[in-house]
């Protein structure tokens, strides 16, 4: 009975390391990273994509503290939803957080909280990582742009709309509002541009707009300086 027993622990065991090297082998394909944490919070398992991510191939992280065991610069941003997906035991994402890596790399980072639970209680948390530097970059990139072409636009000592193709108001400058009279709120998605054009110039306004019928376009004073246009006030050359 004993020499049976001790066969099926050895048979249970050999099951178990095949089970554990045949997923490492899975997660070890994955491109994101994964680390896998205890109760302790000590790193249990981490993939190679992990290593790839951290530019830290070679090192050895197991049963290291996953929230103590880096430097300052690694954790501040991630280790907030470490903590809340393990006070909840709730599954937490997080998108874009800045992570110096181990190896120095200034990434942002994106991915999910998973806690392992086992009859509800905490038994280590799975992390999934991906890199999202470049889209991250790029977003940065364009928001920057966005804000440097708003500025010059609503600085403009020229007069100037955006409006759609159906010739809506879409944005208006701060000349805008002094020339005409009108507020952003009283124009904007509340009137069209042929509202404030007179009757006699509204061909020639319509003929130029016809030239671009892709998307929102801007119609700016130096087009046409000597057409009237109507303030709240009055009509009046529109200054050009």
């Amino acid at each position: 009975m004993l020499a049976r027993d001790i066969s099926r622990q050895k048979k249970a065991e050999e099951k178990t390391t095949e089970q554990k090297i045949f997923y490492e082998q899975i997660l070890n394909s994955i491109h994101d990273g994964i680390i896998v944490t205890d109760g302790e919070d000590r790193i249990e398992f981490i993939n190679q994509g992990m290593y790839h991510i951290a530019h830290s191939k070679g090192e050895d992280y197991s049963r290291v503290h996953i929230l103590e065991g880096f430097k300052e610069e690694t954790i501040p941003e991630f280790a907030p939803y470490y903590m809340k997906a393990r006070k909840t035991l709730q599954n937490v994402q997080y998108d874009a957080i800045k992570v110096e890596t181990p190896g120095g790399r200034k990434t942002y980072q994106s991915g999910w909280m998973i806690p392992r639970l086992r009859d509800g209680e905490y038994q280590g948390m799975i992390c999934t990582i991906n890199d999202v530097t470049r889209r991250q970059k790029a977003e940065n990139a364009q928001e920057k742009s966005k804000n440097y072409y708003e500025t010059l636009f609503e600085n403009n000592s020229s007069p100037s709309l955006i409006f759609n193709n159906k010739g809506l108001i879409k944005k208006v400058n701060k000349e805008t509002e002094t020339i005409t009279g009108y507020s952003r709120k009283e124009m904007v998605d509340m009137m069209t541009w042929m509202e404030l054009v007179s009757e006699k110039d509204l061909p020639y306004m319509r003929e130029y707009n016809k030239k671009d019928k892709k998307g929102i376009r801007m119609c700016l004073v130096n087009i046409a300086s000597s057409f009237i246009i109507r303030t709240k006030k009055k009509w009046m050359p529109w200054p050009g």
